[in-house]
């Protein structure tokens, strides 16, 4: 149903879910030589291991 204010757009946000990528880890271990190992950041979640949907929803005229 739409707003009954001015508003044409609304924006719902739905939070704490674990990343999918690092499994909420926040990082990889990468081998950058023998035995020796770095901590990469997930660029997925960017280093949080959350992530959250952001879902923008616009009401247009429906010129049927």
């Amino acid at each position: 149903m739409p707003p009954e204010y001015q508003e044409v757009w609304e924006k719902i946000s739905f939070t704490g879910y674990r990343c999918p990528v690092c499994n909420g880890q926040k990082s990889f271990s990468e081998q950058v030589g023998y035995n020796q190992y770095e901590e990469k950041a997930c660029d997925y979640c960017k280093g949080t291991g959350k992530v959250k949907a952001e879902i923008t929803i616009n009401w247009v005229p429906d010129a049927d």
